[in-house]
């Protein structure tokens, strides 16, 4: 799926992007899968947002992806990761992408509280055991017409297998359980489950109860 939107792309940005594919297998930098990124660019070229934040940078290429399907959108990213955001603003910088791109060198649990403006869409790919705790503010940044694309919902397939999680990742399996469930239960919210082989899940606002 993935190789057919790469095919629309200019072959100077898909080249990048197979750069950043290739950079990220041979120094163990964990990507989006080939089959959620598919998916990704399918959401984005759906929703056509003009401002984008995302939460986890990494090294730039599912940022990148998302900035060649949405032309001439901005792009919000934060990842506490030095080495790893220096890569990203290198393959911004080569793809001419740099000026529409903020890049927030910090923990995105501190950061998200004191970001105001809204987002059409928002793709939350960050630390997985925090993505129960920052859906408050995800949403209070969400427009009405945006949506939140949740990568990792999956979790090595730890989350749906019904078992008690292993020390080493209960925190991140419970918690994700906690989201899941949340977000399933809330009304307000239109929630639509992709069987990609990490888990997606989007997430939009349903208009008429947001307000009730």
């Amino acid at each position: 799926m993935i190789e057919a939107t790469w095919a629309k792309l200019a072959s100077e940005r898909a080249e990048i992007l197979r750069g950043l594919h290739t950079y990220a297998d041979k120094a163990f930098v964990p990507i989006m899968e080939d089959d959620s990124a598919g998916v990704l660019a399918n959401c984005v070229a759906e929703v056509r947002p003009s401002r984008i934040l995302e939460i986890g940078t990494a090294i730039g290429y599912s940022g990148l992806l998302m900035l060649s399907v949405a032309e001439g959108a901005t792009l919000t990213t934060i990842d506490i990761d030095e080495a790893r955001v220096d890569v990203a603003r290198c393959a911004f910088e080569a793809a001419g992408e740099m000026q529409n791109v903020h890049i927030i060198l910090d923990d995105a649990a501190y950061v998200l509280p004191m970001l105001e403006k809204p987002f059409d869409f928002i793709l939350l790919d960050g630390p997985k055991g925090q993505y129960q705790a920052m859906l408050p503010d995800l949403l209070r940044l969400l427009t009405p017409e945006g949506m939140i694309f949740v990568d990792d919902t999956a979790y090595l397939g730890l989350v749906d297998n019904g078992e008690y999680p292993v020390h080493k990742h209960r925190t991140i399996v419970v918690n994700m359980r906690k989201f899941i469930q949340t977000i399933n239960e809330d009304e307000r919210l239109l929630v639509k489950t992709y069987a990609t082989s990490s888990g997606v899940v989007t997430i939009q606002k349903r208009k008429e109860l947001w307000n009730c």
